[in-house]
């Protein structure tokens, strides 16, 4: 619970306060007068070695919380840090592929290449663009560096190039994955490093490669939603809930946790959930009832030449200034953003958004200038009627509240997209509480076709929910995400609308009895037991639900400012 979070609480204040959320037997570390403490959860522990779940509280400057984590986590910072961002590559790449090639010599090239790539060419990009970063985010990362140093010395593996990696290497790599800048990227970086000696044959082979095979998977697929007045039990009562579907790299389902920031310098008491070394936040919940998150979106609408701030360095900081959702986005918008992504954001007063994010821009683009299939364009509707559909815009961000509604004429485009895509047009999908898929493995089959090529329906029975997945629903991000590149790794998104109506499904079947427990059931359904196969890595394969969670499950009431999450596996508790 955030709430009366404030500086100034007594050291028995602050574990009275966790001891009444279930946290129990803290280890206090200190660093210039300011406090940083870790708890382990009472209840709840880690199927794979019982150990009980953390969570960790920090406080004062950004430098001094950052020092301060590192002394209260070190090992598990040095892990994120190591382990963590050396198997986050494989995690990338479509297993298809992999079994395809692994005894192949160019593959491990390849491999190679790009993890040298996803950390080097990500640092230089950083350093290039630092002046678009926050500066509270560089001052943290900073003191990560040296509190670990404290504790490790020499055997520190957590340097200021690491937790680039580790907090932006995404945005950098999809944002070159979108704009079809990966392999150019891949050649400049060869250019400048002498010491990479590739031979002719492996580089035509990993061109061809390029050329021919889609073999970047998506790396995150999220879902969330927010439900207020009567489909709640307490009307009064807002529910935000998440699920953030990202690769573990083997350490972070041991060590997430959720994480107390104070700042003493500037902005807002918030807690956030993540993992040690991420100085970003996958979730956040702020003292003012200001939650965010984060869903992955493919679009051609970014900017690899500058990334700039996204996905979990944007919620962090969100979570820790934004005042409401208003203030939000505003804050968003005025963000040097490259990469394309979708922020649900929600507040105590139950207003709600969607921001579907593309680069900054000062002047709105065109969507349809990034549709480069004659086709498929010449099917769209052109750029008067676009304007007609009301979609508000502000610097590059689209966004959409409970009162946003679809123009039901973009649906009656969908029937010539399937034809042009030879997949059978559903002439029942497109009602309120219908699918246009029945079951996710229809839908990936279908989208290997598709791809992006489509106009996927809002559902919309009540003004009082709004739900996202990921994808866009308004018309302009929709047609932003048909281009050729942001299609480059559609067929393994598994199922987004099939999880946005499924959520939808659930919300009306669940109105009027919503409640955290219920919000917590709501958000859970994709777990092995209710949707088998989805998640099929078990640690025990005699029991689905010893899958891992990939990433985290989170849901806030924000008028209380209450957050639970469920990291580890899903036998695991919240």
């Amino acid at each position: 619970t955030i709430y009366g979070w404030k500086a100034g609480k007594t050291t028995e204040e602050i574990y009275q306060a966790f001891a009444k959320d279930g946290f129990i037997s803290p280890t206090l570390e200190t660093f210039e007068g300011k406090r940083g403490i870790v708890v382990r959860s009472a209840n709840t522990t880690l199927f794979s070695d019982k150990s009980h779940k953390p969570a960790y509280y920090v406080e004062g400057t950004s430098y001094q919380q950052g020092y301060l984590m590192g002394l209260i986590a070190t090992e598990e910072t040095n892990a994120m840090c190591t382990t963590y961002i050396e198997h986050e590559l494989a995690d990338l790449i479509d297993e298809d592929f992999d079994e395809k090639h692994k005894d192949e010599a160019w593959y491990e090239v390849l491999l190679s290449l790009l993890r040298d790539l996803i950390v080097n060419g990500a640092i230089h990009s950083f350093e290039n663009d630092a002046a678009s970063f926050p500066q509270h985010l560089l001052d943290e990362m900073k003191g990560l560096v040296d509190g670990v140093k404290s504790k490790l010395g020499s055997k520190s593996g957590v340097t200021f190039e690491r937790l680039v990696t580790l907090n932006y290497g995404i945005d950098f790599l999809l944002a070159h994955v979108y704009a079809g800048k990966l392999k150019v990227a891949l050649d400049a970086y060869l250019q400048t490093q002498k010491r990479i000696v590739v031979s002719t044959a492996i580089r035509q082979r990993i061109d061809q490669a390029f050329a021919e095979e889609r073999f970047i998977k998506e790396p995150v697929m999220c879902d969330s939603f927010t439900t207020k007045n009567h489909l709640n039990r307490d009307p009064s009562k807002i529910y935000f809930a998440r699920d953030f579907q990202q690769p573990n790299g083997m350490i972070f389902q041991k060590v997430a946790g959720m994480i107390v920031h104070v700042p003493e310098d500037n902005g807002i008491p918030f807690v956030g959930v993540g993992a040690p070394g991420m100085v970003g936040a996958i979730t956040a919940l702020n003292a003012k009832g200001v939650a965010i998150g984060v869903d992955i979106i493919r679009s051609a609408l970014v900017n690899p030449e500058h990334p700039g701030v996204n996905s979990i360095f944007l919620v962090r900081h969100i979570g820790q200034f934004a005042t409401s959702t208003r203030d939000a986005i505003q804050r968003v918008a005025s963000l040097k953003r490259g990469c394309s992504w979708l922020y649900p954001i929600s507040d105590a007063t139950g207003d709600s958004v969607i921001i579907e994010s593309g680069r900054y821009e000062e002047h709105q683009t065109n969507p349809l200038d990034v549709v480069t299939n004659k086709v498929v364009k010449s099917i769209l509707p052109n750029e008067d009627t676009l304007k007609t559909y009301p979609s508000p815009w502000l610097k590059g961000i689209y966004y959409r509240d409970f009162n946003f509604t679809q123009p039901q004429v973009i649906l009656g485009y969908n029937r010539n997209l399937f034809s042009l895509a030879q997949v059978d047009y559903p002439e029942q999908g497109w009602g309120n509480l219908d699918f246009t898929f029945t079951t996710y493995t229809q839908e990936n089959m279908k989208t290997a076709s598709l791809l992006n090529n489509w106009f996927p329906a809002q559902r919309q029975w009540s003004h009082d929910y709004i739900i996202c997945a990921n994808h866009a629903l308004t018309p302009q991000m929709r047609v932003a995400q048909m281009s050729n590149m942001a299609n480059f790794i559609t067929r393994t998104q598994h199922a987004s609308s099939y999880r946005y109506d499924s959520l939808n499904k659930l919300i009306f079947d669940h109105k009027g009895t919503i409640d955290l427990e219920k919000a917590k059931y709501i958000i859970s359904f994709l777990a092995p037991d209710r949707t088998p196969g989805y998640f099929h890595h078990y640690y025990d394969p005699t029991n689905v639900m010893t899958a891992a969670v990939e990433g985290a499950i989170t849901v806030c009431e924000l008028t209380e400012r209450v957050m639970a999450t469920k990291t580890g596996y899903f036998i695991d508790d919240w």
